[in-house]
């Protein structure tokens, strides 16, 4: 059974190794490992929710608050994954709902998140999860991305 709850202490280096594990592949850029582990670490703020099974560290999410995110009235996960051996059986969904649960209490009225272009699996995903395509075409890391949005109220 996945649990989901915020990360302890201890589980930070574990999230750092599993952060770059689910998004090295993705991003070619040399400083993206760096950012990556910066973010799951909280440099910039924000809350890491792990999905844990059978005590393992199998996904997690960096919630950002409004006033850390956007300083409006959008929250922000601005890093969401899964371990590729545990995909599809509900650990990203129940990320998803605590962050949705976090926006809500922070009076957020919506819930963002930028995905690359090039990840369709998590397009589709956040598409089931009631998430759309808002606004232009981004880069990230030099890679194509856009921004998925939902309300939250």
């Amino acid at each position: 059974m996945i649990a989901v709850r915020h990360a302890l202490l201890e589980e930070y280096e574990a999230a750092s190794s599993l952060s770059w594990r689910i998004f090295g592949p993705v991003f070619a850029a040399t400083d993206a490992r760096e950012v990556v582990h910066a973010v799951t670490n909280l440099r910039e703020g924000g809350e890491l929710v792990v999905a844990v099974e059978d005590a393992i560290l199998v996904g997690l999410a960096v919630y950002l608050p409004p006033e850390q995110a956007s300083g409006r009235d959008q929250a922000v996960i601005s890093l969401l994954g899964v371990d590729a051996c545990c995909r599809r059986r509900g650990a990203g969904r129940h990320l998803v709902d605590a962050c949705v649960t976090l926006a809500r209490s922070d009076g957020s009225a919506t819930l963002a998140i930028t995905v690359p272009d090039s990840l369709a699996e998590a397009a589709a995903f956040l598409a089931d999860l009631g998430l759309q395509p808002a606004g232009a075409a981004l880069s990230v890391f030099g890679t194509p991305a856009r921004t998925w949005q939902r309300s939250v109220r």
